[in-house]
């Protein structure tokens, strides 16, 4: 199984989450019978007034490791369960695998989770043999691949030590069909406080026209989102395509960063926080 761990944001309109998932998987049919999906979900409410985030956090990242033991026992030489991804909100987080159709697991899961008493669970199973949840529901979406890409840019910048409190420009490249329609975008960005670096006409993205755009910001994770989100949904209105963002570092840093990328399951802890720490706040001052 191809194995490629991402996280990236989601909003709805009741809530902001985080997820983290094995996009890798969708490169390859589902394996030969894991066709039962198990949700478990860890309501986090009982321990959110006598513990930080931090070690909240912790404590799910051990269970989650104690489930893979459990997952990854052989029966047949197959695994029991395919761990496929992880969504984090600011009171829960839930658990995706597929099982072995007629595994007996429930026992030892039962007993796994009696120990980490500081939470309330729940679990259900259903058929799913066409991975339908995964595809249809936590796959990202094109823009949710973005916010992807963005989370391991920032984990690079970061780790890097990059600096990320400082005012800098930060450069994004549309793509359109026609001058006309990148006139539209050009004008609606230049509204939305963007300023025009560039147009010209390309034959790149089997577009014919560039649009380049800056915008001053403190690098973070909320500024690169909203501006990706504004650029992304003017370029979709009118027949466009985003195609990414930069920023000024040198080559001895890019080079740095390529490697730090290579590893995206490092970004999970950190940037989980980073995503769900607002939210819990706001939770927690509500409930007071």
């Amino acid at each position: 199984m191809t194995e490629d761990w991402n996280i990236f944001e989601r909003n709805t309109e009741r809530e902001r989450m985080s997820l983290f998932l094995n996009t890798g998987l969708k490169q390859n049919d589902p394996p030969n019978g894991y066709t039962m999906l198990l949700s478990l979900t860890v309501n986090l409410y009982r321990a959110l007034g006598n513990q930080t985030i931090g070690a909240i956090y912790e404590q799910v990242y051990k269970l989650e490791d104690r489930l893979e033991s459990l997952m990854s026992r052989q029966e047949n030489k197959d695994r029991l369960g395919i761990y496929v991804g992880r969504l984090m909100t600011s009171s829960k987080v839930e658990l995706f695998y597929y099982m072995k159709d007629g595994s007996e697991y429930k026992h030892e899961l039962e007993t796994l989770i009696k120990a980490y008493d500081q939470f309330n669970f729940t679990y259900a199973e259903r058929p799913d043999a066409n991975w339908s949840f995964y595809t249809d529901y936590l796959y990202p979406t094109p823009l949710e691949q973005l916010y992807m890409r963005n989370a391991r840019l920032f984990y690079g910048l970061r780790q890097n030590g990059y600096k990320l409190d400082v005012v800098r420009p930060v450069h994004h490249v549309l793509y359109f069909d026609g001058r006309e329609s990148m006139d539209v975008c050009k004008q609606k960005a230049i509204a939305h406080g963007f300023k025009v670096e560039l147009t010209e006409n390309v034959t790149e993205m089997g577009k014919g026209h560039k649009l380049v755009v800056s915008k001053r910001v403190v690098l973070d994770m909320g500024a690169l989102n909203g501006m990706v989100r504004e650029l992304f949904e003017l370029a979709e209105a009118h027949g466009g395509n985003y195609d990414g963002w930069g920023t000024d570092a040198s080559r001895r840093f890019t080079v740095r960063l390529r490697l730090a990328m290579r590893n995206p399951r490092l970004i999970v802890a950190a940037f989980a926080v980073i995503i769900l720490a607002a939210a819990t706040w706001e939770l927690l001052s509500f409930n007071k």
